[in-house]
C-alpha cells in the first residue's frame, strides 16, 4: 500500500474544486479498503472496528467514522496520514 499524506489530500481536493473534507477523507479511506482486497470480516478482525459500522461506512449507508475507528482501520491497512505544509501558489496579494 501507498503512504497518504495530509498532503496529498489537501493538493488532491484543491484540484478537484472545494468539497467538504470528511467526504473526502471518506472516500479516500473507502478507495484504500478496496485496494486492499481484505473482506471486511477481515478487516474488522484486524482492526477491531466491529463488522456493522465498517460494513454500513463501506455502503456508504453512513458518511463518516470517528478518528478512533479510522485509525484503526489505517493502522489495519499498514497506512498513515501524515500532517505536513502545502506549498501556497503565489498569488498578486504576496508580491
Amino acid at each position: 500500500m501507498t503512504e497518504c499524506t495530509l498532503g496529498d489530500i489537501v493538493e488532491n481536493m484543491i484540484a478537484q474544486g472545494k468539497r467538504r473534507a470528511a467526504q473526502d477523507l471518506g472516500a479516500m479511506l473507502r478507495k484504500a479498503i478496496r485496494k486492499s482486497g481484505l473482506t471486511r470480516n477481515r478487516l474488522s478482525e484486524l482492526s477491531g472496528v466491529r463488522y456493522a459500522p465498517l460494513w454500513k461506512f463501506m455502503a456508504d449507508e453512513r458518511v463518516d467514522v470517528t478518528l478512533v475507528t479510522a485509525s484503526k482501520l489505517l493502522t489495519a491497512l499498514g497506512l498513515r496520514v501524515e500532517f505536513r505544509p502545502v506549498r501556497r501558489r503565489k498569488t498578486q496579494k504576496d508580491e
